[in-house]
């Protein structure tokens, strides 16, 4: 039989032209060597041993001589069925990326993989299949299944390994699908604003997953950047006195990213600054307290957030809220004095004051006890001021004296608490008064006193 593209001379069996491997086309019956069964030309292998099929016309079940011509004959059937059949098989199913055939071929000619011109092939078929699957021309199922081919070719093989790549190959394909899945699981997270995952998974995805490769390294930078973000967008609300915004902002870079360790104290000192800015604000304005339902107060805000249990062991806020308790006091003593309607303030008063409301803080028992005021007022006392008190009252004046003490937070809680004790003195003249106020830096709480001398 000729090549009808070469030309070349070929066995009236062949399948492929010995010369340019051109698939030689011809009708007819085939039959099977092995046991002789007739079938149809589309058939190749016998369904009842597997053995390849020939044309009726060159069976040697059929059509053989004696003698010499025997021998020939014999002899040639056995070169194609033993030589010829496999190879074309082979090259067949390579041509034809059939790795089934090829593990079947393989069983029954181990070493005929091994030959140079079917070993290369092999290797770009390995090649070819691991690339298919990397640039999404097949599916990881299928992928796997020619896989799972090439082993049992290499297992056939007498070298067991027939080509390194096998191995190697393989092992690409599953880190590119273990990145696909990596990448798949991220960009879920990531719409869904679970960046903890997202920035767990972005970095599975490996630079031969040419499709996702940039996408996840373009996700990583996204990420980074909307972290920085957040910092930015709530330092320029600060600046803007937009300071619960700002605040607002940081606590949502914390719900999203605070499981980045550098960004959750980023986050979390930038809150602490923010009350300290709000608070320095407050105080400017004179309200360090919040006495109406609904206003702020700067003692109030940095109290509330070392109640927190996020911010109670910031130095910065203790310290911050020591400094508001010294700047209040003149304001609050003031406040105190008008809304009591007290008259003749005295230093010395008001330094026994302060003394007596830590001692009430301390001990509440000293309320209204004569013995402790007494003590306070002995004209022994190392308060030069108050020892000039008391001498320059009248001596012809029946001087009676008063402590009235309690725990508050500010002058008007103070004063609510004290109106209806001063109410006992009302019809007395009060002649000299001082009013204290202590500040407990551990507990974060204020007590009061009121000295009253009267007659």
């Amino acid at each position: 039989m000729k090549c009808p593209r070469c030309g070349a001379k070929n066995s009236n069996d062949a399948k492929y032209c010995v010369k340019c491997q051109c698939e030689l086309k011809r009708s007819g019956v085939k039959i099977c060597p092995k046991c002789k069964k007739k079938y149809t030309s589309e058939a190749e292998y016998c369904p009842l041993c597997q053995t390849e099929l020939i044309y009726k016309g060159n069976s040697i079940v059929k059509y053989f001589v004696i003698g010499a011509i025997a021998a020939v004959v014999i002899a040639g059937s056995v070169f194609a069925g033993v030589y010829v059949y496999p190879r074309v098989s082979l090259s067949n199913a390579l041509k034809n990326e059939n790795t089934k055939k090829i593990v079947r071929i393989t069983e029954s000619h181990p070493k005929l993989i091994l030959e140079s011109k079917y070993k290369i092939r092999y290797s770009d078929l390995i090649d070819k299949t691991a690339d298919e699957y990397i640039n999404e021309e097949e599916d990881y199922n299928a992928t796997v299944e020619d896989f799972d081919n090439f082993f049992k070719i290499d297992e056939n093989s007498p070298n067991k390994k027939i080509i390194k790549q096998v191995d190697e190959k393989a092992d690409l394909v599953k880190r590119v699908y273990n990145s696909r899945e990596a990448f798949e699981i991220a960009e879920t997270a990531y719409n869904d604003k679970d960046y903890k995952t997202a920035e767990e998974n972005y970095p599975l995805v490996i630079e031969e997953d040419k499709k996702n490769y940039e996408k996840a390294i373009e996700a990583i930078k996204e990420i980074a950047d909307l972290k920085s973000k957040y910092k930015e967008d709530a330092e320029n609300l600060c600046k803007n006195g937009d300071y619960n915004k700002s605040i607002d902002t940081y606590r949502e870079g914390i719900t999203l990213f605070g499981y980045d360790e550098e960004y959750k104290s980023i986050y979390h000192d930038g809150i602490i600054n923010t009350v300290v800015e709000y608070s320095k604000e407050l105080a400017d304005e004179g309200n360090y307290f919040a006495y109406d339902e609904g206003s702020v107060g700067a003692f109030n805000l940095v109290y509330s957030y070392l109640k927190d249990a996020d911010f109670s062991d910031s130095d910065i806020l203790k310290s911050r809220i020591k400094e508001i308790a010294t700047e209040s006091s003149e304001s609050e003593y003031s406040r105190a004095y008008e809304k009591l309607k007290l008259t003749n303030m005295a230093n010395a008063l008001n330094r026994l004051s302060e003394t007596a409301a830590k001692a009430y803080y301390s001990d509440r028992s000293i309320m209204d006890n004569t013995d402790y005021f007494s003590s306070l007022c002995d004209t022994n006392s190392s308060d030069q001021g108050f020892q000039e008190l008391i001498l320059s009252l009248p001596e012809d004046k029946e001087i009676k004296a008063t402590l009235v003490a309690d725990i508050a937070m500010n002058a008007d809680d103070f004063v609510k608490m004290a109106s209806e004790k001063l109410l006992d003195y009302s019809n007395s003249k009060v002649d000299y008064s001082g009013i204290g106020r202590y500040y407990d830096e551990e507990k974060m709480e204020f007590s009061w006193a009121i000295i009253i001398i009267y007659e």
